[in-house]
């Protein structure tokens, strides 16, 4: 919720039309309340009648109602916005201060690894990267709500983050399984994301089998998100220089066609000051790339 102010208590107008919403609808309770079945009901329901307003008297209050209804809505959405603005400027100075890497977008900024997105007429924020959503909206009464929801969103990405050695493991065997499988690309070499994004899962799940007892419980990997894959993903390409020439993964974009129908990713998230990509295939490095 934005922050209070004493021009305008968004609670205790809202308490106050419910107030007179209550108000208003008694006519009508009190014709709901009486039952068929009393002695009295024509009577009841004649005095009930009898206590409503007239015509034009009702138009009124109804019309009054809905005016004031309007204006608080109104109101509210711009102190709202007001809000929200204030506070993302102060964080925004504040992460600028701190050395963070920034980006201004139509939704909001990327801050470092990550986007904020702002719903302006809610005073609310909602954290992702590379498009696939981290925190969800929540509301935000200060920059210290900002942060946090941002801290929270970062330690989900680092623990999300595999050990390079078995990214790298992990990653040579779902390509290589998902090249196996590809049955559908004229190029035997190019396996779509998606294909890919599957095979990681499954090839993550195997490792844990690795010098392990068939018994072993399977308490890591089950879940690996959309985001989790993306950052992965990222890390992976940022350390590619380094990697064996054997081993080693290139990354291609598709048609637009092909973007529109979803087959493909968003990357380059790990800094605000990259601009993102869209990547549809991946390959072998050392196969023409």
């Amino acid at each position: 919720m934005p922050e209070k102010s004493d021009s305008f208590n968004e609670t205790q107008l809202f308490k106050d039309i419910q107030k007179e919403a209550k108000s208003l609808s008694k006519w009508f309770e009190n014709i709901a309340k009486i039952k068929s079945s009393d002695p009295q009901f024509l009577t009841l329901l004649d005095k009930a009648l009898q206590s409503m307003p007239d015509d034009v008297g009702f138009a009124q209050l109804y019309g009054s109602f809905q005016d004031k209804i309007h204006g608080f809505i109104n109101t509210a959405r711009a102190c709202r916005a007001d809000s929200i603005k204030r506070l993302v400027t102060a964080f925004i100075r504040e992460a600028q201060q701190s050395g963070k890497s920034l980006r201004e977008f139509t939704k909001g900024w990327r801050v470092g690894p990550l986007e904020m997105q702002i719903n302006f007429e809610q005073s609310q924020i909602s954290f992702w990267y590379n498009k696939e959503n981290l925190i969800k909206w929540q509301s935000v009464a200060s920059v210290e709500d900002i942060q946090k929801a941002e801290q929270t969103a970062l330690t989900m990405l680092e623990k999300a983050a595999l050990p390079p050695e078995l990214l790298t493991r992990v990653f040579w065997e779902a390509y290589s399984e998902a090249r196996r499988r590809n049955s559908r690309s004229m190029d035997a070499a190019l396996v779509s994301l998606n294909d890919f994004y599957r095979e990681v899962r499954i090839a993550l799940v195997r490792s844990r089998f690795d010098a392990k007892k068939p018994n072993l419980k399977i308490d890591r990997y089950v879940e690996f998100p959309k985001y989790a894959f993306l950052y992965n993903l990222d890390l992976y390409r940022s350390m590619t220089p380094q990697l064996p020439a054997d081993m080693k993964l290139a990354w291609q974009t598709g048609s637009m066609s092909e973007v529109n129908k979803g087959n493909g990713v968003v990357v380059n998230g790990l800094d605000a000051a990259n601009e993102y990509k869209f990547i549809c295939y991946v390959k072998p490095a050392q196969e023409g790339n």
